[in-house]
């Protein structure tokens, strides 16, 4: 006897099984989920079920960019021999470096993490974007930030890593970053260390899915 297929069970053939429906990207700066969403699925509102499809956060940025994870400390020293100075990289040299958790998918370019201090163990770091002649607000960092709880099995105190958002000036970009006690001595340092911001895009296509219940709009 020949066996039955579960799609033929279930009332539906192998044959009748609707093929994913696929966007192609088109580079366009203007398109977002919720302009595809509207030609695709016919509701902007259904832009979430997009997102979740392809796993993107930002309804402006269907392409889901993403920054390098990490970024390293160059510094510019002064040549033994006279003739001018030459960038030097101090995470390759030392194994400390920021780490990028998030950053606004148009920063493009070199921009400035600044150090300033405030007294002695309290310090304020700012953020200048690519282009910008000036920081935008500061976040205050102290020594304490650093040091977590005594250990008695170890015998000493844990180490944090401060987690900060910064915004450019005037608040059209933000960066998201932490750095390890070593880390921050190194931008202490510098005062000013340049972060290359390198937006890559994740993806070229999104798969549109089914349209879900109006409960899930907003």
């Amino acid at each position: 006897m020949p066996s039955e297929s579960p799609f033929t069970r279930h009332g539906r053939s192998v044959e009748g099984e609707r093929a994913p429906k696929i966007h192609a990207l088109t580079g366009s700066p203007r398109e977002s989920l919720l302009q595809i969403a509207h030609r695709e699925m016919g509701e902007w509102r259904d832009w979430r079920t997009i997102a979740r499809a392809n796993g993107l956060i930002d309804p402006v940025d269907p392409y889901g960019h993403a920054h390098q994870a990490a970024t390293s400390f160059i510094a510019p020293f002064e040549r033994i021999d006279g003739a001018g100075s030459e960038d030097e990289d101090l995470t390759a040299q030392l194994g400390h470096g920021l780490t990028l958790h998030a950053a606004t998918p148009e920063l493009s370019g070199v921009g400035y993490l600044v150090v300033s201090d405030v007294s002695s163990g309290e310090y304020t770091v700012s953020f200048k974007a690519p282009g910008d002649a000036s920081a935008g607000a500061s976040q205050s960092v102290t020594d304490a930030d650093f040091i977590g709880e005594y250990d008695a099995g170890l015998g000493e105190y844990a180490q944090l890593e401060p987690r900060v958002a910064l915004q450019s000036d005037g608040g059209r970009y933000v960066v998201e970053v932490s750095f390890d006690i070593d880390a921050w001595l190194i931008l202490w340092l510098m005062r000013e260390a340049p972060i290359t911001f390198n937006p890559q895009p994740a993806q070229h296509e999104l798969l549109i899915p089914e349209p879900e219940l109006d409960q899930g709009r907003a």
